[in-house]
């Protein structure tokens, strides 16, 4: 069971996680792997990312590998 992550809702009716995963500190990709996977295990869904950062890739990785495992 995911724990549910504390959220505001917008005007649109969406929700916004409070609580996220920065990423700009993350000079290794193996280290940068392991923290998004836990982090999404426990329930974040917002994960901080810019183009700057140069670790969308690993990101996208992760993301893709996680969402397809969770919706078989």
């Amino acid at each position: 069971m995911t724990p549910s992550i504390p959220s505001v809702a917008l005007n649109t009716g969406a929700r916004l996680p409070l609580f996220g995963l920065g990423t700009w500190t993350a000079m290794n990709a193996d280290e940068l792997k392991i923290a998004l996977r836990v982090a999404l295990d426990e329930g974040y869904r917002l994960i901080d990312t810019a183009a700057i950062y140069q670790n969308e890739h690993v990101i996208g990785e992760v993301r893709q590998f996680f969402f397809l495992v969770s919706f078989v």
